[in-house]
């Protein structure tokens, strides 16, 4: 569920989006309509966070994405944070307090061409990596690992 309360966003004296409350419930799909300078794309890049509002809150699937940015559920640029990579799905991120370390897909997985079906086959390789990062990361804190999907 996606909740918006309030939003409302101003570029210097120019009032963008004004005071704007919905919710969207699971399994729903809406659009934004209106004419060019109606906040539509504004709306949409503070959901995303990647704008700020000048006030309000967006909630998406009860979590705030104003008060938990390094959520990557709710975050879409989370992975920017770890590395300057481009971030392919299924990644990793192992954070345990101010360590962490980055997975990428093409250290987990390796891919193989299978030249009679033209295809490839991919195989998970990457327990020496995994272990790796989580003994790089570990204290006396649980460590967090982080599947990047969607980023």
């Amino acid at each position: 569920m996606i909740n918006v309360r309030h939003l409302t966003k101003y570029y210097g004296d120019f009032l963008a989006v004004d005071d704007l409350s919905f919710e969207i419930e699971e399994g729903h799909v809406y659009g934004f309509l209106g004419p060019n300078g109606a906040g539509k794309t504004t709306t949409m890049n503070i959901m995303t966070g990647c704008l700020s509002p000048s006030s309000g809150h967006v909630e998406v699937g009860g979590c705030d994405i104003l008060e938990e940015p390094g959520n990557p559920d709710v975050y879409p640029t989370f992975a920017e944070q770890y590395t300057d990579e481009t971030v392919q799905n299924n990644s990793l991120v192992v954070e345990c307090g101010d360590r962490s370390r980055f997975i990428g897909y093409d250290d987990i997985y390796v891919q193989e061409a299978d030249v009679y079906s033209y295809s490839y086959n991919t195989s998970f390789d990457g327990e020496g990596a995994i272990t790796s990062a989580i003994d790089y990361v570990v204290t006396e804190d649980l460590p967090q690992l982080y599947v990047l999907e969607g980023h």
